[in-house]
């Protein structure tokens, strides 16, 4: 399946994007898609909807100096019998060597949310939350990170509250005491 020929493209509102996004920027794309995210889907999808936008889509956006002119909103959605992987993702086109990357930095992600990755992080997420419940109240447990077994540090005060896992940030937890209850 050629996920390019069912991806929608939202509107081009610049002359730059509209000149950008060709035959040829939309091959590279399918062989990024194809190396980057149809790689990792667990089965082969039935059906399949996604889009395509300009993440900065102003003409004040484009000028021959813009760090951002080329970045590309990405969203797309399989659908397949175990259920849907979904990627909400931010992509970087470079037009000099002709290639896709994820966008980089603190808050940008490119995983695809496969069923099986959708259920382990929600095993994940329940096991630090009766953690976190058993050491709110004062439960005899072991004090390690219940997720990778490293050192975790608690702060336990009458108005704060903090987990953290000293090893590999398995565990992130801060709240005023206030607002636990």
């Amino acid at each position: 399946m050629r996920l390019v020929d069912q991806l929608e493209i939202k509107p081009l509102r610049t002359d730059y994007h509209r000149t950008l996004v060709d035959a040829l920027f939309l091959n590279l794309l399918q062989q990024f898609l194809e190396a980057a995210v149809v790689a990792e889907l667990e089965e082969e999808p039935f059906d399949f909807v996604g889009s395509l936008e300009a993440a900065y889509g102003k003409e004040a956006n484009c000028g021959p100096q813009s760090l951002v002119r080329n970045i590309f909103k990405l969203d797309l959605c399989f659908y397949g019998e175990a259920g849907t992987s979904e990627l909400d993702a931010w992509i970087v086109y470079e037009p000099l060597t002709k290639t896709f990357a994820p966008r980089r930095g603190y808050s940008y992600q490119f995983q695809l949310w496969t069923p099986r990755r959708k259920l382990a992080a929600d095993l994940r997420r329940q096991t630090i939350d009766r953690f976190i419940d058993d050491l709110l109240a004062r439960r005899p447990i072991e004090r390690r990170c219940p997720i990778c077994q490293g050192e975790i540090r608690v702060i336990d005060l009458p108005i704060y509250f903090e987990v953290r896992c000293l090893e590999n940030d398995c565990v992130q937890f801060k709240r005023p005491r206030g607002s636990l209850q």
